[in-house]
């Protein structure tokens, strides 16, 4: 049953969730490089002498973001086969319609999304004859939960300015307009920005059965990666390192302390000393600069301090820590500095996981009255830090025998679509079986020598039989008088 509401409600909604946009978008900003101190204003900002502070960005926040949604990305979301007897065409349709969606793209947006926003959401939709996903801005949405806190409704605003089209016409105005998603329908509201009243809506049914949206998350409670502690010490970080910085420019204008001179003096001979560069002094004068001095070791342990506390509240390891100076670092090293964002990792990849079983939900039901479907299909989220590749090939080798052949090539960061991968690995190996090695005539060699052993083995085993069954007989008839 569709959820009834008004548009009055959904304003009031809307209302109160100017807070939460309100985050959403600072967190926008603060991806961006835009944060607090970039508001300064030149003449109204200034130091006790006069001068303006400047407003120096040193963005920690973003490489962070990045560094989840590469790791996570960096080998696409995979869709194989669960059971290869029970086998199905599964996987090769959702290729098809990755490609034809640009779902990968699709797939480090939405993920970039809910780690700076908390969410992203991406809508389904059926034209011409396939399905059609797409992605807004996470700050559009208004969600709405019922009482165990399950998404049952769900509406976008978006203001449309002067001049932009709508319908194939330009607007003479800003307009407003609303989408309203429940589980039979989609109503499109309108009005003229600054207005009050909603217009008829435009009603288009579906057939999904359900919200025809996926909500893409990587905490339960759907909240930004990005805490408000951590912007805190990132304008802790932009605003000393810009004093430091506002400190040596300054430095470089400092105030000249003539001792023996008067202003009067300094101005009438202030074009001499600067053409002679030099200063003519009596016996008691004296000049130097006034210079205020600055424990820089202070600074650069506050520095390194406010960025440590960043990257430790994202649990992501600052890269030039790891490298240092030497560009290297060893395999288990790296894998310890890795190992605070692996273990967060993997919570995250449990909801992305019930993000993409979502979509594929949801393209099964325009699907299957078409008579195909996404089933007997396991999805793969893999985090994948720098790594040497020829080591990870040797390795995955040593499975043999352990796992499948396609569970290896799930493992290897090379391969995008390890089904594809093991399709045409088969196709080959038919087409050109491997020659046997030295190694492979040896344990041929031995399974054969095992084989006549064993040949042998019941060989003697029947001769024994035998001897002792006709020793039976023998003394049965020597028992009958035969």
């Amino acid at each position: 049953m569709a959820i009834e509401y008004t548009t009055e409600q959904l304003d009031e909604m809307w209302s109160t969730g100017q807070t939460s946009r309100t985050a959403i978008q600072k967190r926008e900003k603060y991806y961006g490089g835009d944060h607090d101190i970039t508001d300064r204003v030149a003449g109204t900002d200034v130091y006790a002498d006069g001068e303006d502070k400047s407003a120096i960005v040193s963005n920690f926040i973003k490489p962070c973001v990045n560094m989840y949604v590469g790791a996570l990305t960096t080998v696409p979301f995979q869709i194989t086969l669960d059971d290869q007897e029970l086998g199905g065409d599964g996987p090769a349709k959702y290729k098809e319609i990755s490609d034809d969606q640009k779902l990968k793209s699709k797939d480090v947006v939405n993920l970039r999304n809910a780690i700076t926003y908390g969410f992203s959401v991406e809508t389904h939709e059926f034209h011409g004859g396939k399905p059609v996903i797409k992605i807004h801005d996470s700050d559009e949405w208004g969600l709405i939960p019922n009482e165990v806190g399950d998404i049952v409704l769900v509406f976008r605003r978006v203001t449309l300015a002067k001049n932009s089209v709508h319908k194939e016409q330009i607007l003479d105005q800003a307009k407003d307009l609303m989408y309203v998603y429940t589980d039979t329908e989609v109503a499109v509201y309108e009005k003229e920005n600054g207005t009050t009243t909603w217009q008829e809506p435009t009603r288009y049914g579906h057939k999904y059965g359900r919200l025809p949206v996926v909500i893409w998350k990587v905490e339960e409670d759907r909240s930004s990666m990005i805490t408000d502690d951590q912007i805190t010490m990132q304008d802790e970080y932009n605003d000393i390192d810009t004093i430091s910085g506002d400190d040596i420019r300054n430095n470089t204008n400092a105030k000249l302390k003539v001792k023996g001179y008067d202003m009067e003096d300094v101005d009438d001979n202030a074009e001499t000393i600067k053409q002679k560069n030099i200063i003519p002094l009596g016996d008691d004068g004296d000049a130097d600069y006034i210079m205020k001095g600055n424990d820089v070791e202070r600074i650069e342990s506050r520095l390194k301090r406010s960025k440590q506390a960043i990257y430790t509240a994202m649990q992501c390891p600052d890269i030039e820590s790891i490298v240092g100076v030497t560009g290297g670092t060893s395999g288990i090293a790296l894998l310890l500095k890795f190992l605070p964002m692996m273990q967060r990792a993997s919570s995250m990849i449990n909801y992305i996981k019930d993000g993409l079983k979502d979509r594929i939900d949801l393209l099964n039901r325009v699907l299957e009255p078409l008579g195909e479907r996404i089933d007997n299909t396991t999805e793969t989220i893999q985090f994948v830090i720098p790594s040497n590749r020829t080591e990870e090939w040797q390795a995955i080798k040593n499975l043999d025998g352990v796992v499948t052949k396609l569970k290896q090539l799930e493992l290897l960061s090379d391969i995008d679509d390890p089904q594809e991968e093991l399709a045409a690995l088969e196709k080959e190996l038919a087409a050109n079986p491997p020659e046997p090695t030295d190694q492979n005539s040896q344990e041929a060699e031995a399974v054969a020598v095992e084989a006549r052993s064993n040949e042998e083995m019941v060989e003697e085993i029947i001769v024994a039989l035998g001897d002792t069954t006709n020793t039976k007989i023998q003394e049965g008839k020597a028992a009958v008088g035969l």
